[in-house]
């Protein structure tokens, strides 16, 4: 289901950065409705912030998200002080994988991983806005 009110929030940050901070827009990624897949999000905040060679190490990053969030019961294989789990929700979170599967939100403990690399890699001047339930 398209979320319209987090798509004009998305556009309206992009448009904050283009128009009044005179960032490129070829240094902003924005993915919406369809385009914001399980996949493609974990994919493009690889290949535009960890390994883009225009990132220097110390430059401000700043990673927006609007839209759904839950709560999920984790892997019995994760070691874990709760029984639950918050996620944020991709557009094909519950839609059946290749393999009879079905994909999933992308768990609190994913995006740590990933802000970690992001940290070592590029720096920590980070800011992370999640506009979302638990966040």
């Amino acid at each position: 289901e398209n979320l319209e009110g987090c798509v004009n929030d998305a556009k309206a940050i992009e448009s904050l950065l283009v128009e009044r901070m005179q960032v490129s827009d070829s240094h902003i990624a924005l993915l919406t409705n369809e385009l914001a897949t399980r996949k493609a999000i974990i994919s493009r905040f690889l290949t535009h912030l960890v390994e883009n060679p225009r990132i220097e190490h110390g430059d401000p990053i700043l990673l927006f998200y609007a839209g759904r969030g839950s709560r999920a019961v984790p892997p019995s294989t994760w070691m874990f002080m709760s029984n639950t789990v918050d996620t944020i929700c991709p557009y094909d979170e519950w839609l059946e994988d290749p393999e009879g599967g079905f994909i999933a939100g992308i768990p609190d403990r994913t995006i740590n991983a990933l802000l970690r690399k992001l940290a070592r890699v590029k720096g920590n001047n980070i800011t992370v806005i999640l506009d979302c339930c638990h966040a």
